[in-house]
């Protein structure tokens, strides 16, 4: 999960007694009734159902964990694997900022064990207690170190067990706060996305978590199965393109599938990036095509990684570039105010987005010209998507207020992103901006450069993956979205929210991809 932001997650007591159990279990009967409405089975098939939330730069699932349930809105992120959540000991010992959002307190569960005991918790010799093992999960937001441990955890309708795989936050080097957790809904994979080695935040033997001992893993101790594995899902689909955005479990075969390239991340080839109607001529022709492979070794000119848990797209400087450029040759009212001149086109084009309150309306956004990607599967299986304007261009309100208090992060990735020199006003502006974002060159061997595809591809396309075996597929079709509710199966076309402009979260920050190895 790499995660850019624009306006973008054991308070505890000694022991979860029985009848605290037994009284919190009764106090949620309430609850869990209130929500099986979100949360469902599709009528006339084996399909589970669970609605997921837009929070502006992410896409967040509520699930359960642990006995009594405890609920926290978790990332979903097409960019790792592992089922992460925050303890409520990252809070305690202060590395989590308390009041931003929720932590899983495992002295609350009574079905919590460290990783290796079958032995609760809540049950554990306090004069003898078996140490907790700690690893580490590099994110490209930074990273966190976990410990590692077992329990109940719902989605939905979907239960597992995850043994000796609930990764939790006790410290983190991330430049975000940390989320609620992230669910991670990778490729399968064999290589591993944990790495104990790699703990650089603390002294292990120094930590406690919730008042036990800590050790650094072996890889013994560490099972590294998904959420999706231990539940045993073998395909699922995201649909963010409607007002209610779903996730659905183990759904029928998928249409077109294109076979993965990636043996860490889910990944396509790319065969170009255009402009439809685009007549501007550079020095490098169509991005990404045929004539700019460079090695022999190469299967395609570029690659895609497609990542739920990054907010904008993300590629090499100078594709970026020549993308505006095209954008803004391509936009009528663009091309009128570069009176032509190229040279100008990429500061006029970040300019006009950002004034964008002073001619936004649902005939220019139409005006705005799309992107479309030419991606293919390891066995050559080609799709053209296109991705309209409305879910790459991303709104907010700024202030003065605001770029005072957000100095580091959102203003100077506006700043960074858009070559603006100030970012300063006296009152409420609405402001766009394209979520297009220039990255450190990623080159690999065999796929050339990298591209991020992330929430926009997500906002118009409906995304299916099957993880039955490695390296998994993926489909991607502009089919409607349908509700979870059981009382209604509404369908809303991807065309109804064609003049809409995504509007960034004030709570939330741009998100980065997940620690890349390369795609092979």
């Amino acid at each position: 999960m790499h995660i850019v932001r624009l306006a973008l997650v054991l308070s505890l007591r000694a022991s979860a007694g029985s009848a605290d159990v037994r009284r919190s279990l009764r106090a949620m009967k309430g609850s869990l009734a209130a929500e099986e409405h979100r949360d469902s089975e599709i009528p006339g098939s084996s399909q589970k159902c669970a609605e997921i939330t837009n929070q502006g730069s992410h896409f967040s699932l509520d699930m359960q964990v642990g006995t009594p349930q405890q609920t926290l809105a978790v990332v979903v992120d097409t960019g790792s694997r592992p089922l992460v959540l925050k303890s409520c000991t990252c809070e305690r010992q202060g590395s989590c900022k308390k009041n931003e959002g929720k932590c899983f307190g495992v002295k609350h569960s009574a079905t919590f064990s460290v990783a290796g005991s079958t032995k609760p918790l809540v049950k554990m010799d306090l004069l003898h207690p078996d140490a907790i093992p700690v690893t580490a999960i590099n994110y490209g937001s930074g990273q966190v170190v976990t410990a590692v441990g077992s329990d109940d955890v719902r989605a939905g309708k979907v239960s597992a067990h995850m043994t000796d795989s609930l990764f939790l936050i006790v410290d983190h080097s991330l430049n975000i706060p940390a989320p609620d957790g992230i669910l991670g809904l990778g490729a399968p994979s064999t290589q591993s996305f944990v790495r104990s080695e790699k703990v650089k935040l603390l002294n292990v033997s120094s930590v406690l978590v919730e008042g036990f001992p800590t050790h650094m893993a072996s890889d013994a101790e560490v099972q590294e199965h998904s959420f999706l594995e231990s539940a045993g899902i073998n395909r699922f689909t995201m649909c963010m393109n409607s007002e209610h955005s779903s996730m659905k479990f183990n759904v029928p075969p998928l249409e077109a599938p294109m076979t993965s390239m990636g043996t860490f991340h889910w990944g396509l080839g790319l065969w170009g990036i255009s402009v439809p109607g685009s007549k501007l001529v550079t020095d490098v022709g169509v991005i990404c095509d045929e004539s700019s492979m460079f090695s022999p070794e190469q299967e395609t000119p570029c690659g895609v990684i497609p990542d739920t848990g990054t907010t904008f797209m993300m590629g090499p400087q100078a594709h970026v570039a020549i993308l505006m450029a095209e954008l803004c040759a391509t936009w009528p009212r663009c091309h009128a105010a570069t009176k032509g001149n190229v040279a100008t086109s990429l500061r006029t084009f970040q300019e006009l987005l950002f004034n964008c309150s002073d001619w936004m309306s649902e005939t220019e956004m139409d005006a705005i010209p799309p992107i479309e990607f030419t991606l293919a599967g390891k066995e050559g299986e080609k799709r053209k998507v296109t991705l309209p304007a409305h879910s790459w261009i991303v709104q907010s309100q700024i202030d003065d207020d605001y770029v005072k208090s957000h100095p580091d992060e959102e203003v100077r990735s506006l700043q960074q992103f858009h070559s603006l020199q100030q970012l300063t006003t006296s009152q409420d502006r609405t402001v766009c901006t394209a979520a297009l974002a220039p990255d450190a060159p990623m080159i690999t061997r065999t796929n050339g450069p990298l591209w991020l595809l992330g929430l926009p591809l997500f906002l118009s396309h409906q995304a299916s993956f099957d993880v039955t075996k490695s390296p998994g597929m993926i489909s991607l079709t502009d089919a409607p979205c349908s509700d979870c509710a059981k009382s209604r199966d509404l369908h809303s076309h991807v065309n109804s929210v064609k003049s809409r402009i995504r509007t960034a979260s004030s709570k939330g920050r741009v998100r980065h991809p997940s620690d890349f190895q390369g795609m092979l």
